[in-house]
């Protein structure tokens, strides 16, 4: 029996332009560097920009085109092994993968898929470095990194939309339920939660609605404080004189609570009626 969970909410804010009635797509990413970043793009009339965030507050850090003649990007999965963000095509270009350097924008590689009439038109992909995974209407998809299919799944009464790695599984979003479904390693449903934000007014609504997720899979989830922590504005009992952050909410060390399950990993949801992304974690205890 799939658990039932809550979405705890911790942070929102606004798309950094609005969605013109496409689709959104959504990663966490880290530079070489190792700063963390959402990577996010949503649909608009002409080519879309790809946009890196910071994770709390959703400020714009960098900001790039789309590559030429590529702009229909449905989903987006980081690669810890080679930094390259994964962007898999919701159009004419579904049987192709692209790899971007999140930094340039530019393109560092091509991998292509085996054509397939059970996920026309993709509108979700992932990646944890090993497998790749996308997604259309009731039916997941896995492949190697060679683009090679290993297998399907199908989820009868289920739309998904956006999909994302996560600890030792992967996590959909369910439209036609506003629902956070998430899978083990063989594609059973382990776990759902009500998605945050209005869900759409019927399933094949492509407008509105949850439209993209992302675990955050780059920071370790023990050196997370739950409340993000902004870049401006922090409380002065946040931090002693030394400049430290204290045993408060904003300090790694606090207990977060509720406690989330299984791990203390953040998860992004954005939805497209409100044009919000929402930070937040899976718990089992009751909102």
């Amino acid at each position: 029996m799939p658990a039932s969970l809550t979405f705890h909410e911790t942070q929102s804010f606004s798309f950094p332009e609005p969605d013109f009635g496409g689709g959104s797509a959504m990663s966490v990413c880290q530079t070489p560097e190792g700063d963390p970043f959402l990577a996010f793009l949503t649909q608009t009339p002409g080519a879309d920009t790809l946009y890196l965030l910071d994770m709390c507050e959703g400020r714009i850090h960098l900001q790039h085109p789309t590559p030429p003649q590529r702009h229909s990007i449905g989903g987006m999965g980081f690669n810890p092994l080679d930094g390259l963000l994964y962007c898999g095509s919701g159009d004419e270009d579904r049987e192709t993968v692209i790899a971007i350097d999140p930094l340039s924008g530019t393109v560092q590689r091509e991998v292509d898929l085996a054509v397939t009439t059970n996920v026309f038109l993709p509108g979700a992909f992932a990646t944890n470095g090993f497998f790749m995974a996308r997604g259309a209407h009731d039916t997941l998809e896995l492949m190697g990194m060679n683009g090679v299919k290993l297998g399907e799944r199908t989820y009868p009464g289920r739309v998904i939309r956006g999909l994302t790695a996560s600890p030792f599984s992967w996590t959909f979003l369910d439209a036609t339920n506003n629902e956070i479904v998430v899978i083990d390693p063989f594609g059973n449903v382990i776990a759902t939660a009500p998605a945050p934000g209005a869900p759409p007014a019927f399933s094949s609504d492509v407008q509105n609605g949850g439209h993209a997720l992302a675990f955050d899979m780059v920071n370790h989830p023990y050196t997370g404080a739950q409340l993000c922590i902004p870049s401006e504005d922090l409380p002065e009992w946040a931090v002693d004189e030394n400049g430290y952050y204290t045993h408060t909410p904003y300090h790694q060390d606090t207990p977060w609570s509720p406690t989330p399950w299984q791990f203390r990993h953040r998860i992004f949801v954005a939805n497209q009626t409100s044009n919000t992304i929402y930070g937040g974690y899976l718990t089992a205890s009751p909102p």
